[in-house]
């Protein structure tokens, strides 16, 4: 799948640099209907559901952390 068609579907891309950072984002010229739904939807959302999804990332990044230190070791 191109940039083209994921411009059509309405998909932004994020491409992060060396340190894991996002370096860029590219998203359609023109605005889509659906993405901002969605965003008004998540800024709405109460700071108690926003805590218990940051609780609910952070402790996956965490446990991918764990399993990839005991697959790879420690360097």
């Amino acid at each position: 799948m191109g940039l083209g068609e994921l411009n059509k579907d309405g998909i932004i891309v994020l491409v992060f640099g060396e340190k894991h950072e996002i370096e860029t984002i590219i998203e359609p010229y023109f605005p889509n209907q659906r993405h901002s739904s969605i965003l008004k939807i998540q800024i709405n959302l109460s700071a108690d559901f926003k805590n218990q999804l940051w609780n609910k990332i952070i402790r996956q990044k965490i446990d991918n952390s764990s399993r990839n230190l005991a697959i790879f070791g420690t360097g």
